[in-house]
């Protein structure tokens, strides 16, 4: 679940990346799957990311999906 979840926030990050934001609305749709993004990242590290009972990869400690949270 928290492969997918990452992977969902990955995703919407790159789709944000690749809209044109030479417009208004390409902005808002950018902002939008960023914030999406974010809250997946912010989802992941406040419920999954401290039930992890093997040592999680940094990417998925809390500190970096806050770091993955606050760039988005």
């Amino acid at each position: 679940m928290a492969c997918i979840l990452f992977n969902l926030g990955a995703l919407e990050s790159v789709q944000g990346i690749r809209t044109d934001r030479s417009t208004p609305g390409g902005i808002k749709t950018c902002a939008k799957h960023l914030l999406l993004a974010a809250g997946l990242f912010d989802y992941l590290r406040s419920h999954i990311a401290n039930k992890f009972v093997s040592r999680p990869t940094v990417d998925m400690t809390p500190e970096g999906l806050s770091l993955l949270t606050l760039l988005m």
